[in-house]
């Protein structure tokens, strides 16, 4: 009798024992399953920025921006470049720097140096007056047609249409200027 007591006993431990390896082997898997959804989850975050002027919202996301974010910051660039005279060329050149990437200050510094001493040299305060942008997403450029407006005392010396390709870079959430370049296919010129 006692004997058969204990062979129960025994299956029942045994039963219980096969429940909680089942059990065990079923919270091991919930367990994988829940770390693989985690680590291959491709979350998107999105940056919304509000200007205070309120004029458009720009968003920047992992690889990508708003065409508005690129098509007002190349206006931005494009007026710190060409808009100039001898009392704004330096503030206007040190605000440019710290919007380019860092492998673009050099040859940016000279670009800059060569205008400067253009306006320097005739005496002039320069105007540009952004008139058409085409924003190019895929490669983070865009092309800024408008005119240039140069005056000495007064009187209106230069008036000419332009056309520039201000490209970027985006570096961890930043929007970085790489190039201001001269539209060669400059359909104004």
């Amino acid at each position: 009798m006692q004997h058969s007591f204990y062979e129960d006993k025994l299956g029942l431990i045994m039963r219980h024992n096969q429940m909680l390896k089942i059990i065990t082997f079923g919270l091991v898997a919930s367990m994988l399953l829940c770390l693989t959804v985690i680590l291959t989850r491709h979350t998107t975050v999105r940056t919304i920025v509000l200007p205070s002027n309120g004029a458009s919202s720009y968003w920047i996301e992992s690889g990508r921006v708003s065409e508005n974010y690129v098509s007002d910051m190349s206006e931005y660039i494009l007026y710190l470049y060409l808009t100039m005279s001898d009392v704004s060329r330096d503030k206007h050149a040190d605000t440019l720097l710290k919007l380019a990437a860092p492998s673009s200050q050099g040859e940016l510094v000279h670009q800059l140096k060569n205008e400067g001493d253009r306006v320097h040299r005739e005496n002039m305060i320069t105007v540009f007056y952004p008139q058409e942008v085409s924003v190019e997403s895929d490669n983070l450029s865009a092309v800024v047609n408008g005119r240039l407006d140069g005056f000495n005392a007064r009187e209106r010396v230069l008036s000419e249409q332009l056309s520039y390709r201000v490209k970027f870079t985006l570096n961890q959430g930043r929007l970085w200027l790489v190039a201001i370049e001269k539209n060669s296919e400059d359909k104004h010129a």
